[in-house]
Formats: C-alpha cells, structure tokens, sequence
C-alpha cells in the first residue's frame, strides 16, 4: 500500500525506519528541534514507517551480501514513495547497498554516509585523521573508506577490543537494555591518542550516546545531526522557493 500525499504543494521527507527502533523517530525529533518554526503550521511534513520486518544489517550482508534487508526496504521505500518528496534512511550499514534501493524508486534518497563524511573531513581540517565508530557490516564491507567521498581521508578504526565494546553498546541499545554509552569513552580515547581530529559516529544507534562522548571533550560528528540539517535546509529552500 502506498502513502497519498495529501497536500501537493508541501514538502514531504519520508523516512524509512526501524533501523533500530529508535532512529527513525529520533530523526523526525532532531528535524523538529532544528526546523526554524515559530508555531505549528511552520514545521516540516515528515513521514516515517517504522518497519520492523528489516533484516539485521550487518548478519543480512555476512548471509546474503544484503539481499534481505534489501527486500525488506524497498517494502518501506514503496509504503512512503507516493507522499514523499525525498527519502531518508536512518541507517549507516543499510548504504552498503544505497544504488539497488535508489535505483527502485524515482524519488531521491539522501546519501547519509556522504554526508558525514563531508562534515566529518571538514571538522577533521587538514589533518584528515578521522576516527570511525561503526558496525561490524559497516567495516566488513567496507563502506565510508570505499565512499566516493573519501578521497585523501585517513581512516582510524577501533582495535578488536574497542570494536567489541562499540558493537554491544550497538546491541544493547537495540535491546532498549541499559546501554552504557560511557563504554565508548575509552574507545573515542584511543582514536584521539593515535591522532584522530574528529571521531564519526557511523551507526544510528551509537547517535544516541552523541552527549556522553561530547560531553567527555570529543571532537564528535554525529551522522544523524548532519542529517536531520542536511533535510531541514531541503525543506526550507524547498518551501521558501513556493
């Protein structure tokens, strides 16, 4: 079933979520926090489908090179198509296979991955020492170092243990167990140590503990704040261009 667009003359983001639980509705929030609106009627039309039956991103591309996952998106891209003007998908991994879902549908789909990049290499300056916590599927495949955006970035990854650490704060955030961002600190430390000038919050969930690190002194990039600007500023030129 499609989603009808009910007002032609409006701007619509779609959001494809459930890339954990959280990252889609935690998108729509940062998008309202940032939308400069003065009253109800200035916000942002937003769709988002919460979509449950997506496959685990990293196990999906390990059993089938993602071709689970795949299947499971495009289900959601088709649900948001008819009402959206751009979509969204609030999940690093899953861009693993960004071209198979663009190329299912018309409607452009915003490219996270090289959006942080661009804001993790400006944040880094001429360095260009960047630090990278992400999936176990997103470093397997290797996503951000093989992005077209990459050019002259050097990447910095956690040693196994920092990796382990980062993909139970992953899961456990998952789980809506208690998750214990400050597992995190240690792991940014040692990036930053080796010489890091920015640290890339490469997995949606790990956008969730943005604070802790921040707060500990970590020249952070969160991938969901730079969407959630890069969305608002579609939606305001778009509306200001009306």
């Amino acid at each position: 079933m499609m989603t009808q667009r009910k007002d032609s003359s409006s701007f619509c983001i779609g959001i494809i979520g459930g890339m954990g639980p959280l990252a889609g509705v935690e998108l729509q929030r940062r998008i309202i926090e940032r939308t400069p609106a003065t009253c109800d009627q200035e916000h942002l039309e937003v769709f988002v489908h919460t979509n449950p039956r997506i496959p685990d991103r990293t196990n999906s591309l390990r059993e089938d090179g993602g071709d689970a996952y795949v299947a499971a998106v495009r289900s959601s891209i088709a649900m948001l198509e008819g009402a959206a003007d751009v979509l969204a998908m609030p999940c690093c991994t899953a861009h693993a296979r960004f071209d198979d879902l663009q190329a299912c549908t018309a409607v452009p789909l915003v490219h996270m991955v090289r959006l942080a990049i661009a804001a993790a290499r400006e944040r880094a300056g001429a360095s260009a020492r960047i630090g990278l916590l992400t999936t176990d599927g997103a470093r397997g495949v290797g996503l951000f170092p093989n992005c077209a955006a990459t050019s002259g970035v050097e990447w910095m990854l956690p040693d196994p243990e920092g990796q382990r650490a980062v993909m139970e704060v992953i899961y456990a955030t998952k789980r809506r167990s208690e998750a214990d961002g400050g597992a995190l600190v240690p792991v940014a430390q040692a990036l930053c140590d080796a010489g890091a000038a920015a640290v890339l919050l490469g997995c949606t969930e790990l956008s969730l503990h943005a604070a802790t690190l921040r707060h500990s002194g970590y020249p952070v990039v969160d991938s969901l704040d730079v969407l959630a600007d890069h969305l608002v500023t579609l939606g305001m030129t778009a509306r200001s261009a009306k």
